[in-house]
């Protein structure tokens, strides 16, 4: 195995080898036990082939595009459409903003990678809705208060046994900007904080973390918080979609856990998958230009199910 770092760069479908390849020429990833459960779980995933030749190392892309590391050998795969190209698909495919991020320069994506494309749009959705003001709610609060608030909990002023202190029991219903909504979007950014390759992108996105950070409660990110975000969802906080979207398409594609291990474990990257956006896009096309038409999304298989009830 080689000592030092390597770092290839490829398109989607692509295959590079030694003899295509200077950095692959006699480059190995070694034989331990780690390696080889790794190079297995890509194989078995679709998500990169990598094959030991006499000579040095093949990697085979596929559909997905991001960045992973394997071992000393860091691979960044791009899409085979321009920057500019892909980005005003993924705003109409969901439904980002189209505010102008990124200049036409074709080279943006290579030094950079795919994800900073994401972690760029985020950036931009999470400073209009900040620069708008975050959205507040009410929510309930049972406290004790010197100077009472909403309504005296008269049942809980009896099971203590009367004015004890100088507060009374209160339920009240303080209007503010710490909410799931807002709990989410700050993990969000905070998540593209660690994972843009871009120090400016990071930079930008912890920045935008900070101006919250005094109103709205850190909170881990997870998919059950993110799917509560997302459920909560209404008439008045679509503005907050389209961030919530990124930050679903950041959270899904950070890594590849490895089988048999916890989500600690999972690998340095970002795997987006291009098949599971294609499908996405024209599946909007689609509602959009067949009125009339059901359109329906394909549905995972399940055990004796092998088409769409109606």
């Amino acid at each position: 195995m080689s000592g030092h770092e390597r770092g290839i760069v490829l398109s989607e479908w692509e295959t590079l080898d030694p003899t295509n390849c200077d950095a692959l020429q006699g480059f190995f990833l070694g034989e331990s036990q780690a390696t080889s459960t790794t190079i297995q779980t890509l194989h078995d995933s679709r998500l990169i082939r990598l094959t030991e030749l006499r000579h040095g190392l093949r990697v085979q892309a596929f559909s997905h595009v991001g960045r992973l590391k394997v071992g000393n050998l860091s691979i960044t795969v791009l899409p085979k459409l321009p920057g500019t190209s892909m980005l005003n698909l993924l705003r109409y495919a969901y439904g980002f903003r189209n505010l102008r991020l990124l200049s036409n320069s074709p080279q943006f994506m290579e030094p950079c990678g795919f994800e900073d494309l994401l972690v760029a749009q985020l950036n931009v959705e999470a400073q209009e809705l900040i620069s708008r003001g975050l959205r507040r709610s009410y929510v309930p609060r049972d406290e004790r208060l010197s100077s009472p608030r909403g309504r005296i909990d008269v049942g809980r002023l009896a099971r203590d046994g009367g004015l004890l202190t100088a507060t009374l029991p209160c339920r009240h219903y303080p209007r503010i900007e710490n909410t799931k909504l807002n709990q989410v979007l700050r993990a969000g950014l905070e998540l593209a904080g660690s994972m843009a390759s871009g120090l400016m992108l990071r930079r930008e996105s912890r920045r935008l973390a900070l101006l919250t950070e005094e109103s709205v409660s850190s909170v881990q990110l997870n998919a059950a918080r993110l799917a509560e975000a997302e459920r909560s969802l209404s008439r008045l906080t679509e503005s907050y979609a389209p961030a919530l979207s990124i930050i679903r398409l950041l959270f899904n594609s950070q890594g590849v856990t490895l089988e048999d291990r916890s989500q600690a474990d999972r690998l340095p990257g970002f795997l987006f998958d291009m098949n599971a956006f294609f499908q996405h896009l024209i599946s909007r096309f689609l509602r959009e230009n067949l009125p009339g038409y059901e359109v329906v999304d394909e549905q995972g298989l399940k055990p004796g199910r092998l088409r769409h009830d109606r």
